[in-house]
This record gives structure tokens, sequence and C-alpha cells, in this order.
């Protein structure tokens, strides 16, 4: 004969094994998740396109005011204008036909390292270098 103990009766599960017992719940909580994660990236992507904006007209401005006034300078201002554009330009676009894709996010990751390293090679000062690590 087996007696059953108090200590080793069933016990009620109300942790985390409940929500797996309960499906319906737990693809609730899963659906809700990704619904915000989705909202987040979708508005960071916007953020990042009036950044985008901002430093292509921040890289015009740094080539005008800060290149040496060299034959170059129309050069550098031509390539802030035009590289800077084309830089910004695709993430801007990628934004508003994609926004809140995995492949946006990369992009304007690309565009933002490609971004510094125009405004690098623009102003040419070694301080310019901490631009990346911001």
């Amino acid at each position: 004969m087996s007696a059953v103990l108090p200590e080793q009766a069933p016990q009620e599960d109300t942790g985390i094994l409940a929500a797996q017992a309960r499906p319906p719940l737990r693809d609730r909580i899963q659906a809700l998740f990704a619904e915000q994660l989705s909202s987040v990236h979708r508005r960071t992507d916007r953020l990042f396109t009036l950044l985008m904006g901002f430093q292509w007209i921040g890289v015009i401005v740094f080539a005008v005011w800060l290149t040496p006034r060299t034959p170059a300078h129309a050069r550098q201002v031509g390539a802030a204008v035009i590289l800077g554009g084309l830089i910004a330009g695709f993430p801007v676009l990628l934004a508003s036909w994609r926004p809140g894709a995995t492949v946006t996010r990369l992009v304007i990751a690309v565009a933002q390292m490609l971004m510094s390293s125009l405004l690098i090679h623009l102003v040419g000062t070694p301080e310019t270098h901490f631009h990346v690590f911001g």
C-alpha cells in the first residue's frame, strides 16, 4: 500500500509553466510583444530619417565653412552635396517604403558610418574621428 504524504500531494502550478499550459494567453502575449516591437522599429526608422536629413545639411555646412580654401574646395562641397545626398537619400527612401524592416535598419546603420567617413574626409582633423564613437 502506498500512502500519499502531504508534501507529495500535487500542487497547482501558478508560475511560468502555467502560462505554457494556456496557449491562447501565451499567443496573445507574443502577439502584443511583436506589435509593440514593430511599433518601436517603425518609430525609430522615422527618427533616423530626420537625422539623416539633418546630417546631410550639416555635412554641406561643414564642407562650405571648414574645408581648407584650396582649389579642391569646390570638389569637397560637391562631394558633400552629391555623396551626402546619396548616402542620406537611400535610407530615407527605404524607411518610407519599408518602415520597421530589418533591411531598413541595416541600411540606416551603414549610412550612418558612411556619413561619418564623409565628415572625416571633409573636415580632415583628427578630432573628427570621434564622430564614429558617438
